[in-house]
Order: structure tokens, then C-alpha cells, then sequence
């Protein structure tokens, strides 16, 4: 998810012309919808008659959505043009609809990031004669993966292969563990 988050900083700073602007609406769409998606599923995990492939579902649709990415930020950059043509909108208008259409657009995939704890939770102390134990683990081992996530895309990723290719590699990342999951 983290490598996700750092892609789309870098491709928002391009088309919004300011890293502030980018920063503020992917972090605000990345909040917004990690609690979100927690919200919603987490009070709908427990009712779930089989968590792990629902998890293995919303890991294939964050996927297919984020690959879908680069072409999706093209298409609101021109719809950002042609408001602005047709409306002939000042700066502070401007920025307002960048910053809705930007935010409406990775409110989708993060809000659905944001489901994949609770229900993954829910599968695994379903299973588990300590579950406290097993979330305490689960949380750690995804924190922990967040920070490798940002590291290696900042760091080694998005210098070697781009942008486009950094969300590739991330979007099979999520099939691959979304295929695993639906075995399991």
C-alpha cells in the first residue's frame, strides 16, 4: 500500500504542479480511506463465513484498481484541463477540483486497503487459541511491511524502474497474494 502512496505522490506532483497540493490530497485520500475501509468491513468481518477469501478478493481488486493507476490520473488530468477550459475557473477553484477528482480517485483503492486488516484479522483469530496474540503479530508484521514498502519503492524501485513500472510490479504483488489467499 505504502508503494502505492509514494507512486502517486510523485505522478500528483507532476500533474498538480505542487508536491504540497500532491501530499496533502494522497495522504488525505490514504487516511480517509484506510479508515474507511476499516470501519466498514471491520464491523462486518466477524459476520464473514469465510474472511480469507474475501481478504483474497479485495486483494485482487486493489490490484487491478492501482494498475489501472497511471492511466486513471491521465484521464483526470484532462478532466482537470477541461473544467478549467469550460468553466474558466481562479486557482482556488482549480485546486478544489483537483483535489476532489485526485481524492475521489484513490479514495477507491484505499478504502479497500484500509478492509484488508480487519477481515484478515478476523480469518486468522478465528483460527487461533491466542488471538490477541495473533492480531498483536499480524500488525506488526504490516507495519513492518509498510516501512520496507516505502523504502524499497522510494529507494530502489521508482529510481530503477519508474513509476509505471513500480505500480506494475506493486499491482502483481496484490494479485499474487490475493491468488494465494482464494488457494488457502
Amino acid at each position: 500500500a505504502l508503494v502505492y502512496e509514494v507512486v502517486w505522490l510523485r505522478m500528483l506532483g507532476l500533474v498538480l504542479g505542487n508536491s504540497a497540493y500532491a501530499a496533502t490530497v494522497v495522504l488525505t485520500a490514504f487516511m480517509a480511506g484506510l479508515a474507511l475501509g476499516s470501519l466498514a468491513l471491520g464491523r462486518r468481518a466477524e459476520h464473514l463465513r469465510n474472511p480469507l477469501a474475501v481478504y483474497g478478493w479485495i486483494e485482487v481488486a486493489i490490484g487491478v484498481y492501482c494498475a489501472l493507476t497511471p492511466a486513471l490520473m491521465e484521464l483526470a488530468s484532462a478532466i482537470y484541463f477541461g473544467i478549467d477550459r469550460v468553466l474558466g475557473l481562479q486557482q482556488t477553484g482549480v485546486s478544489l477540483v483537483q483535489f476532489a477528482i485526485a481524492f475521489l480517485l484513490l479514495l477507491v483503492p484505499t478504502t479497500l486497503m484500509g478492509g484488508t486488516l480487519p477481515v484478515l484479522s478476523q480469518a486468522l483469530a478465528g483460527h487461533s487459541a491466542r488471538p490477541g496474540r495473533t492480531v498483536g503479530a499480524l500488525y506488526a508484521i504490516n507495519t513492518f511491511g509498510a516501512v520496507a514498502g516505502v523504502a524499497v519503492g522510494a529507494y530502489a524501485l521508482i529510481p530503477s524502474l519508474g513509476n509505471r513500472l513500480t505500480i506494475a510490479l506493486a499491482a502483481v504483488g496484490n494479485l499474487a497474494v490475493g491468488a494465494v489467499a482464494l488457494g488457502l
